[in-house]
């Protein structure tokens, strides 16, 4: 019981930071500082592992990272474009619009695209308005630790911060 409540009161604290990176994030001029910014409270404030940005982009298949942490705290451009599998974790928010999608123990890769390690993936959409436009990942390839459904539903949160 105590640890349910200590989970719940860890997440009302994290939903009011939720609210701060809202009000943060809709005053910055470009969209390079909304995911320089975005991905850096992801970290600080909310305590996610290793959060990227990825976009789609005008070729229908194709999406591009746009900012990420790496596993030793520090902003790396993910320059990366990925052919977009409709049943990979990518494929199922940015063609099939799940709200989320959690993936176990999944090959974890750097901005260059090499598998650094395994852990389990978070990924959310981020919407205009209207369409997927692209999406939030995190993972836990730091220390491991499960990825909770808190977590999980944070992440969804957070990702419609992104959007529109």
């Amino acid at each position: 019981l105590r640890t349910n409540e200590h989970a719940e009161h860890e997440l009302r604290g994290r939903l009011a930071k939720l609210i701060q990176i809202a009000n943060e994030l809709s005053t910055v001029r470009s969209v390079d500082d909304l995911c320089k910014d975005a991905v850096k409270m992801a970290c600080d404030k909310l305590g996610f592992e290793c959060p990227s940005i990825w976009f789609r982009t005008h070729e229908p298949d194709v999406f591009h990272g746009s900012l990420g942490m790496d596993a030793l705290d520090k902003s790396a451009m993910s320059d990366t474009n990925g052919g977009l599998d409709p049943e990979s974790p990518e494929g199922r928010v940015l063609v099939r619009k799940e709200p989320i999608v959690y993936w176990g123990d999944a090959p974890l890769v750097n901005a260059a695209g090499r598998v650094v390690n395994h852990g389990g993936q978070v990924f959310a959409p981020i919407w205009d308005g209207h369409d997927v436009i692209g999406h939030v990942s995190m993972d836990n390839g730091i220390t491991h630790a499960p990825i909770t459904e808190h977590q999980c539903e944070l992440l969804r949160l957070f990702s419609g911060t992104m959007g529109y």
